[in-house]
């Protein structure tokens, strides 16, 4: 049976296509969203890993798309962010990531560091950290094996 580490490397590019095929073919986000979820469910399956997902997930600060374990995704239509981390989408998708982390933390009363974020549109993923006492967001990168793997 393989590592954790090696089935993500080789599922990495299979889940990438899965995201960027969904990104090319489907302009709204919750077309986009499904056949994502569906592959990241699959992958979970595979790996073991029992998921606590939870879709539409509500908290203080408004609804966080997908919530699996103790990662944060935000989805978003498929050309919306940017390759530009000051752009003002970006910056938003960002910020209401950060709202969601800081919403679980309070509800779960877990630490921050133990949380991440991600914003996709399937073309561009940008990860939200909380390290040492601060908030590290990534610059967006393409969607592709790597930015999957990560």
């Amino acid at each position: 049976m393989p590592t954790a580490d090696e089935l993500v490397q080789r599922r990495a590019p299979e889940i990438a296509l899965v995201i960027q095929t969904a990104a090319k073919g489907s302009p709204l986000e919750a077309d986009f969203r499904r056949p994502v979820e569906e592959a990241l469910a699959q992958f979970a399956d595979e790996a073991g890993v029992p998921l606590r997902t939870h879709h539409e997930y509500t908290l203080a600060t408004g609804r966080a798309d997908t919530v699996y374990n103790r990662l944060v995704i935000e989805y978003k239509r498929p050309g919306h962010l940017s390759k530009y981390p000051s752009n003002r989408n970006n910056a938003a998708a960002v910020e209401q990531v950060k709202g969601y982390v800081e919403s679980i933390v309070k509800a779960q009363r877990i630490k921050k560091g133990r949380l991440v974020g991600v914003v996709t549109d399937g073309r561009w993923m940008i990860y939200c950290r909380h390290i040492a006492g601060r908030w590290r967001v990534e610059a967006p990168i393409p969607v592709d094996a790597d930015s999957v793997a990560t």
